[in-house]
């Protein structure tokens, strides 16, 4: 993707990300949150519903909103340092989500990491392989790696091609929209796996747990 096709993304992506925010749309703002790129466990924890199934404490809470608070500022800075390098800015935030995710997972006991880990990859699906961690608990090769790779560069030049006529959708839409790009992108990974990894990967989800996405800040914060 040449630099001004990225520039042309990046800001498609904050106009799209404008929406979301202001948007009654739940679907959309859910969508939204899940087509950028992976929900941290430490963003997920800021959903009452997830602080009530980890059973944090009151000081887990509040180290929770600070961590929050400051990986907000810092992929803020990213995005805005990038200068309209959408992969530069790819690579820092997750430089940033994985560095933020170490500092959660220390104010965790053992069954508290284990599962917001389960609720990580029930919210983030098949796009969780990605995370060095769930990829080396499934043992893909190599050569999966690399055919992950490709398949999410396809996904995101897809992507591009149909945000230009997203902005002229209704809400309704523009969220139907959105929910088709994630489908797609989570099945050309999913076909990575060999069957064997599928069904590790949805063992390793747990227990169903609703999470309410709508009530996270937009991707834009």
């Amino acid at each position: 993707m040449s630099r001004s096709l990225r520039m042309v993304l990046v800001c498609l992506v904050s106009a799209l990300t404008l929406a979301a925010l202001t948007s009654p749309a739940a679907a959309q703002r859910r969508g939204m949150s899940r087509l950028f790129g992976v929900i941290t466990t430490v963003q997920l924890a800021q959903l009452e519903e997830v602080q009530t199934e980890l059973k944090l404490t009151d000081e887990q809470k509040t180290k929770v909103a600070t961590l929050n608070d400051d990986l907000a500022e810092e992929r803020r800075a990213a995005r805005e340092g990038a200068g309209g390098d959408f992969e530069k800015m790819r690579k820092e935030i997750t430089l940033l989500n994985a560095e933020f995710t170490k500092e959660f997972n220390e104010l965790l006991d053992d069954a508290q990491k284990k599962r917001a880990q389960e609720i990580y990859l029930q919210v983030n699906g098949p796009l969780a392989v990605t995370d060095e961690a769930v990829a080396a608990e499934l043992k893909l090769t190599d050569d999966q790696k690399t055919k992950l790779e490709q398949s999410l560069t396809d996904s995101r030049t897809k992507m591009f091609s149909e945000f230009q006529g997203l902005q002229s959708l209704s809400e309704e839409e523009r969220a139907a929209k959105i929910n088709e790009m994630i489908q797609s992108r989570d099945e050309g990974l999913l076909a990575v796996l060999d069957e064997a990894q599928k069904k590790q990967l949805e063992e390793m989800k747990g227990a169903k747990l609703e999470v309410d996405l709508s009530k996270l800040p937009g991707p834009g914060r």
